[in-house]
């Protein structure tokens, strides 16, 4: 999906929302979750069509037209395929090749399994050998979530990842405005001071 919506919340995309509504129904039309979504049929099209070629989606038959809408065709009915599925959105190209999840979603994950760990231990435990993440990028990351209150600082250049500030499975966003926002509450978690940001 392309461009972002004006109505979509803070920190998400339309891809999160129709996704969303996808786990939810289990089987589902385009109409569904255009309606539920309020987004435009054809970009929701295409990223249906997209997750049927990755195998995440399928096509389970046809919805009967309603009742007295003459001329009007079935709609085709998809089902979510029955695997487990992540709770984020799959970021997927139209011909069905998955794409890796983001550096800042990977190593939000890893924060969540390694509890205790060094910036050096969150890029090798999020790093991919098409996607690898930089102990440069790893250590931005975590002293953004440290201001944020999500990490805490434990010494000798390690964190601790703080339970109850996980909200959810989204990675927390540091936006081109440098602050950080939670696109699982839609919060804006802090800022930096406009000094700060002209001596990066």
């Amino acid at each position: 999906m392309s461009r972002q919506p004006s109505h979509v919340p803070p920190g998400l995309t339309g891809r999160d929302l129709a996704w969303d509504v996808m786990r939810e129904l289990r089987t589902f039309t385009v109409d569904d979750l255009c309606k539920r979504t309020k987004l435009k049929r054809g970009s929701v099209d295409d990223y249906v069509q997209a997750l049927v070629k990755a195998g995440l989606v399928t096509r389970s038959g046809n919805r009967p037209s309603p009742l007295g809408n003459a001329g009007s065709f079935p709609r085709a009915e998809y089902s979510v395929a029955d695997i487990a599925l992540p709770l984020e959105a799959p970021r997927v190209r139209k011909n069905g090749t998955l794409i890796p999840a983001s550096g800042r979603q990977r190593m939000w994950r890893a924060m969540g399994i390694l509890k205790d760990f060094s910036a050096r231990d969150l890029a090798s435990t999020a790093s991919l050998p098409e996607a690898p993440v930089s102990h440069h990028e790893a250590q931005y990351y975590a002293d953004w979530l440290v201001r944020g209150g999500y990490l805490l600082p434990a010494g000798s250049g390690r964190y601790l990842s703080i339970a109850t500030k996980r909200f959810g499975p989204r990675a927390p966003m540091i936006q081109r405005v440098r602050r950080l926002l939670d696109p699982n509450t839609g919060e804006i978690v802090c800022e930096s001071e406009p000094v700060e940001e002209k001596a990066r």
